[in-house]
């Protein structure tokens, strides 16, 4: 899309259509699945009008699953403005891997790339635009329920790894339908 024409789509689209591409809702509330969230899924349904100007889903299975979301927003979206589909690919998606603050051990970048590689081309096979990884926060409190996944609480080792894993899931060109953008987390 050129400069011209997002311009031009942006000058188009009312307030509540774009405060709609800030809204994230989970593939469970329009699709059944076996992924579940916290929190009261379910029990709020999005309204109509904020499905059809949503901008992102997230925690969908697979690629039918992408598609279906994808063509059930396009058919209602008057913009037709696709969705962001997103998902936290922590340690893999489908190969698993060590969480991790067990790769942060390992003081490997070349292991932790070779991973992000792997799960970079099974979340794009999915149809995932976008992953909520890496996390980069140096978390010092084992409080935290999701300290497992930084890989350090040393800003060094969180910078190298966090790099390694931007550069290898976005590659050169996120145009690239096999790349994946990176969503770098809770940096508090």
């Amino acid at each position: 899309m050129t400069e011209q024409a997002l311009k031009a789509l942006l000058d188009s689209m009312t307030l509540e259509e774009k405060a709609g591409q800030l809204v994230q809702c989970n593939a469970g509330q329009f699709i059944a699945n076996e992924l579940a969230i916290t929190g009261p899924d379910g029990e709020v349904l999005p309204t109509e009008e904020l499905c059809r100007v949503m901008g992102s889903v997230l925690t969908f299975e697979n690629a039918e699953q992408a598609k279906a979301l994808q063509d059930m927003h396009l058919a209602s979206d008057p913009k037709k403005i696709p969705l962001l589909l997103m998902l936290d690919v922590i340690h893999g998606l489908r190969t698993t891997y060590p969480i991790p603050l067990a790769m942060g051990c390992s003081f490997d970048d070349d292991l932790l790339s070779e991973c992000a590689d792997m799960a970079r081309r099974e979340s794009s096979v999915c149809g995932v635009h976008v992953t909520f990884n890496p996390m980069v926060d140096t978390a010092r409190d084992a409080r935290w329920g999701r300290i497992l996944e930084t890989n350090s609480e040393e800003p060094l080792i969180n910078s190298r790894m966090g790099a390694a894993m931007v550069r290898i899931t976005q590659g050169d060109d996120l145009s690239d339908p096999g790349n994946v953008a990176c969503c770098v987390k809770h940096l508090r």
